[in-house]
């Protein structure tokens, strides 16, 4: 363990020897526990007791969302942060301040504290209000990351620590009222918590939309429990030392018609001391006001003019439903709370009651059909305070002799939890399932036949492995054929092999791309189409690794054995030793960058074999995707004039836009009239060089008969066995033809397509190939489409 330690705010803490991980469930009464573990719903959170430690601890007052996270974060009660609400009156200004801003925080945050010390910090938030604050002097740039699931989809590096944020979950943005708001944070967690460095110091924060709707016990919110045990058992088993606690209870303040029960405090005041003499200031208030229409347990009052905090006092102490009323010095010194952004009066109402402002003020449409469940008093205050772990003596004892605070859960779990430095070797059961790691997988499992979803296991990545989720894969001509039936493929398989990912774990070995870049998780990368072994006659002596003699190919490999996963249809892929890698720009999108290891890359071997220079006539017979990357690459090798065939009015079209001459429907003439249009589109003799991509053996004789006298043919689409033709062996004899097949490529090849499109990305429209976007489950129907013409290329987004 790491002799390295962090103070904040005089409490030391030393550094984590398994990653600790803190859940604020918002909202989260421990009613909703004793319901569930009663019921059996959360075999987890009982485990966690029963092995680990268990109380009800204190909630900061005003028990509202912001006070208490940030008193979590800072491991410190308000009068140290200073944050004692959502809002409250400014007395210079007496403008009301939203308390979301780093700026009012008179705190470090332990998040800040272990993230400059070099840990490995994350902090995720489903409401975007508290992610700055909870974000405040994280050293993002050193590899901390903090966001929301609120705004997941408008992640930054500079700003997050992250990018495609939606696509590293696999998950859609969440509604802004759903339980899934707290569920993507949870799951994004556990992403995090798969990756190879796992996080030091993980907090998760969650939203509290259930809980204002639905009591325990209640088929919503027994539902969503048990998705937060399975999801808290997750964490555990990937090695985390787990605490759970909330930020407050939740109450029902609703009368027995189910209609709000409600004080309207500002009305009430204005009718007794006059319009303007007071200002009632509801801290609950924030952009979630669905939740609760701005009710709480808690309000601050702000007097003006002749009237006296003494007289509000008196008054407000007297309406039914008030627990109890405080001046200011008196409310800051029994809640703990900073006197300076405190109100001349506090008034929390009683379990059954909530305190509103004036009743024109509050909209309640979002509460229509459910009772009114909040929170803000001290009614509210008893929270769950779990962890995972049992705790060492120390803390047995401070825990049995005094109240613990919910904001002591990471000191607690930190410095209080015995656990060793190994995560545990088997993961724990639930219910009657063992949690484990698995991926999905399109897999064909014969020709012609619809391909069938499977789960694969997803073990640690081995030496030499870099295992990567899988981002983007496109459909190449060759799986349709493998498809088909026209060429031979293991069954069952994974197929596809045009794909980018990103790396979520490094095994024991070179962690340098093929440029000599050291490689990290999290990295989008593409890799070679070939894995090759780097040793045999051909890979060491002839150069050609495209030949290996024990090449293997992503998308050609069978599934059923270990590692399963090597192929472009499924969530992730397992890259072998002997691949070639390369990390790719940020700025490069995935539509421009997938095709990049079989398309751009063939092509660029392709093209060089053709020997293309300046001045020479090219001809592209086929102009699916291979075709489009080769009148690009003809123009930019310098060719004076380039000629796209094709009978795809669309592709044809698309052909003209990256730099063809002249595009031929050649559905629509003979061949003999295609011979000659080009012949005469070529002089002197015709062109100098014509590129097959299209897969049809018929148009070798036509391509050969075009050409002029010492010109170069070279066959690239033809990969499907007995696809035989006839030839007139005298025209490649007496016009010195040259004929070259190209199958695969070189990895020197895959670098120079990256470079290609990545320099000319303002020249050609890359981002237009790939024209169609599809989801794992629609693989048929991406491959229908994509084998009828009907797309370009087809994109599976996993």
């Amino acid at each position: 363990m790491s002799a390295k330690s962090v103070e904040l705010n005089g409490v030391g803490y030393r550094w984590p020897s398994r990653p600790v991980v803190v859940v604020c469930i918002d909202g989260g009464d421990p009613a909703y526990f004793d319901r569930a573990i009663a019921d059996g719903i959360v075999p987890n959170v009982a485990r966690f007791i029963e092995e680990g430690f268990g109380a009800v601890a204190n909630a900061v007052v005003p028990t509202f969302t912001c006070p208490n996270n940030i008193s979590i974060a800072t491991v410190s009660p308000p009068s140290t942060h200073g944050i004692s609400g959502n809002y409250y009156l400014d007395p210079d200004t007496g403008e009301e301040v939203v308390m979301t801003s780093p700026e009012l925080m008179r705190s470090s945050t332990l998040f800040e504290k272990f993230s400059v010390a070099g840990a490995k910090v994350i902090a995720i938030t489903a409401k975007d209000k508290l992610r700055q604050q909870l974000g405040k002097g994280m050293d993002i740039a050193g590899g901390a990351i903090c966001f929301s699931s609120q705004y997941a989809d408008r992640c930054t590096r500079e700003e997050n620590g992250i990018e495609d944020v939606l696509d590293f979950v696999g998950r859609p943005l969440p509604d802004m009222y759903s339980a899934d708001l707290s569920l993507f944070v949870l799951d994004a967690g556990i992403r995090f918590m798969e990756q190879a460095r796992k996080p030091d110091i993980m907090y998760l924060s969650l939203t509290d939309f259930i809980q204002h709707k639905y009591a325990p016990g209640e088929g919503e919110a027994d539902a969503f429990y048990k998705d937060l045990d399975e999801r808290f058992g997750r964490l555990a088993a990937l090695g985390a030392v787990v605490g759970l606690t909330a930020d407050h209870g939740m109450n029902d303040k609703s009368k027995a018609d189910g209609t709000p029960n409600v004080i309207w405090l500002q009305d009430l005041l204005d009718e007794k001391f006059g319009a303007s003499s007071t200002t009632v200031i509801c801290p609950i208030t924030d952009a979630f006001v669905g939740h609760h229409g701005a009710l709480g347990g808690f309000v601050r009052v702000y007097c003006t003019g002749a009237v006296t905090p003494e007289s509000v006092i008196e008054f407000a102490a007297a309406i039914p439903g008030i627990e109890s009323v405080h001046d200011k010095q008196a409310a800051a010194a029994e809640f703990d709370l900073p006197p300076d952004r405190e109100g001349d009066v506090v008034v929390i109402s009683d379990a059954g009651t909530c305190i509103g402002a004036s009743a024109a003020n509050h909209d309640l449409s979002g509460l229509e059909g459910h009772r009114l469940r909040t929170h803000g008093g001290v009614s509210e205050r008893r929270v769950p305070f779990i962890i995972s772990a049992p705790l060492n003596e120390t803390y047995r004892a401070r825990a049995a002799g005094g109240v613990v605070n919910n904001y002591e859960i990471f000191d607690y779990a930190i410095n209080g939890a015995e656990v060793s430095a190994d995560a545990p070797e088997e993961l724990p059961k639930i219910g009657s399932d063992v949690m484990s790691r698995t991926a999905r997988a399109a897999v064909f499992e014969a020709p012609n036949a619809p391909f069938v979803m499977r789960d694969y296991p997803l073990p640690p990545a081995g030496p030499g492995e870099i295992l990567v989720r899988v981002k983007m894969t496109t459909i190449c001509r060759s799986d349709i054929h493998s498809w088909e039936g026209k060429r031979h493929n293991p069954c069952p398989g994974i197929l596809g092999h045009e794909i980018i990912g990103a790396i979520e774990e490094i095994g024991d070995g070179d962690g340098d791309d093929m440029r000599g870049a050291p490689l990290a998780v999290g990295d989008r990368v593409t890799w070679t189409l070939g894995i090759y072994c780097g040793h045999c006659y051909y890979c060491r002596v002839l150069d050609m690794p495209q030949r290996c003699v024990s090449l293997r190919k992503y998308g050609h490999d069978a599934s059923d054995v270990p590692p399963h996963l090597l192929g472009g249809f499924a969530e992730y892929c397992y890259l072998q030793p002997g691949t070639g890698i390369l990390r790719l720009p940020d700025d490069l999108s995935d539509e421009e960058a997938t095709p990049l290891n079989c398309a751009a890359a063939t092509m660029v071997c392709v093209t060089e074999a053709a020997a293309i220079g300046i001045g020479d006539a090219v001809v592209v017979q086929g102009l699916g995707l291979l075709g489009i990357f080769g009148v690009a690459l003809a123009r930019a090798k310098g060719a004076r004039f380039v000629i796209g065939l094709d009978t795809v009015p669309d592709r044809l079209e698309m052909a003209e836009k990256f730099g063809a001459d002249l595009v031929l429907n050649v559905s629509e003439m003979s061949a003999e009239a295609v011979v000659a249009e080009v012949r005469d589109a070529c002089p002197v003799d015709g062109p100098d060089a014509v590129i097959e991509v299209c897969g049809v053996p018929d148009v070798i004789p036509d391509g050969l008969r075009m050409l002029r006298k010492g010109g170069r043919y070279v066959i690239a689409g033809i990969v499907f066995p007995d696809a035989n033709v006839n030839v007139d062996a005298n025209l490649i004899l007496t016009k010195w033809i040259t004929i070259r097949g190209v199958h695969n490529y070189h990895p020197r090849h895959l670098v120079e397509a990256l470079d290609f499109v990545y320099r000319n990305r303002g020249v050609f429209p890359f981002n237009e190939l790939v024209n169609g976007r599809f989801s794992l489950d629609d693989l048929d129907t991406a491959f229908k489409q994509a084998a009828e013409r009907q797309v370009l290329r087809a994109a599976i987004v996993p």
